[in-house]
């Protein structure tokens, strides 16, 4: 009988283990990034504006980039994103305008998205999220052209402010609107734009959960 209560005894512990084993497993998903895919399309205002009626005009851009995505709470995501794109520059000056040539932007941001309407599952379509970020924008053009003739390439602060709608409820799809804005001039002595300005861009797009 001794015999017979051990062998229960080691059959339940084997059968226990086996249970909490996708337990685990679980628990370490939970702590996995979800990646997301972004595509937009960015609608720019001027970079530069100057008091002799000169004024550098970015074109309708693409922009795309990926993004991690941590759940720290029901409604709460903290995300790390990467993105760029590049435009055409038009300048404008008395009157006439020419091309500029084109200009590269990336930018390394880091936000929250906090779920505030119609989500009574992450997965219900019209669950509708507030994004915040913060981080880095960085620009690369001609030398010739302000604002990088004048040490505008390098890394400029930057933040962003948006929300995204889930349009699907069995595909991680969902539409974007954000305004992403970064700080320009006043890098130097003898830089003509002395006075610091904020570039201001709008972004209508998407995002794909891979």
């Amino acid at each position: 009988m001794a015999h017979s209560n051990r062998s229960t005894e080691i059959a339940l512990a084997v059968v226990l283990t086996l249970a909490s084993a996708p337990s685990a497993s679980a628990q370490r998903s939970t702590r996995a990034p979800n990646w997301y895919a972004e595509a937009a399309v960015s609608i720019a205002r001027p970079l530069v504006e100057d008091g002799n009626g000169t004024t550098v005009r970015p074109g309708i851009s693409p922009v795309g980039g990926i993004t991690a995505g941590w759940l720290t709470g029901v409604r709460t995501m903290v995300t790390v994103g990467l993105q760029g794109g590049a435009f055409s520059l038009r300048l404008e000056d008395g009157g006439d305008s020419w091309n500029g040539g084109n200009a590269w932007q990336v930018d390394i941001m880091g936000g929250v998205e906090y779920q505030i309407a119609g989500c009574a599952e992450r997965s219900s379509r019209g669950c509708t999220s507030a994004r915040g970020a913060l981080g880095g924008t960085l620009l690369a053009g001609s030398d010739d052209v302000l604002p990088f003739r004048f040490g505008g390439g390098r890394l400029h602060p930057a933040g962003a402010l948006g929300v995204t709608v889930r349009l699907l409820e069995k595909r991680a799809l969902s539409a974007n609107l954000l305004a992403h804005a970064f700080r320009l001039g006043g890098s130097g002595a003898d830089n003509p734009i002395s006075t610091s300005g904020t570039a201001l861009q709008f972004r209508v797009g998407g995002r794909y959960g891979l």
